[in-house]
């Protein structure tokens, strides 16, 4: 085989090789585009959920403060916290989403797990608790739930308006030349 063929047989094959590498990272970054996608829908899908019953939640507040605070026991009974299903299951992946989408989801869902976990002790406990220390512990729900709903309804669209985007190329990325020690800025 002459020197020029075989030259040409090498470059073609170095062509084939990367042109099949960035192939693959494209399919990759693809695959993770479309996945945080979906999770940002399915998380946008259970928060609008709690979203909707945290108005209610919120009402009945005022409803049980004044109950406590006119002498009567709220009718409480013990209950086990429920679970997030979606971000329960999906947790693992949420930093798919970028970090300022994750961080946001991370808060919600953990000012949802306080109020939980604060108005499961309430259930269990406010027969033993002085009227005073009922209504603390439900002014401390009613906050959970307000800074979730707070920051929530942002959320909800910024997670919705991620899963609505276009996928694009990845960009290549930005080199700076190096600047020497001591040398000034632009």
């Amino acid at each position: 085989m002459p020197w020029g063929q075989a030259m040409t047989a090498i470059l073609a094959l170095i062509a084939a090789i990367v042109a099949a590498f960035i192939g693959s990272l494209v399919t990759e970054h693809h695959r993770r585009f479309r996945e945080a996608q979906s999770i940002a829908s399915a998380i946008a899908g259970e928060l609008t959920g709690y979203q909707e019953a945290s108005d209610i939640l919120i009402q009945n507040f005022s409803q049980m403060k004044s109950l406590v605070q006119s002498g009567a026991k709220l009718p409480f009974k013990p209950f086990d916290p429920p679970k997030d299903v979606l971000y329960g299951a999906l947790a693992d992946k949420i930093g798919l989403l970028g970090p300022v989408l994750a961080r946001d989801v991370a808060y919600v869902y953990q000012r949802l797990y306080g109020f939980r976990v604060g108005f499961m002790i309430l259930t269990r406990d406010h027969e033993s608790m002085a009227s005073s220390d009922v209504l603390v512990n439900l002014a401390m729900c009613e906050d959970a739930i307000k800074a979730a709903q707070s920051r929530g309804k942002s959320l909800i669209e910024a997670l919705t308006a991620f899963a609505n985007e276009d996928y694009t190329l990845p960009s290549l990325p930005k080199f700076r030349r190096a600047r020497p020690v001591g040398s000034e800025c632009d």
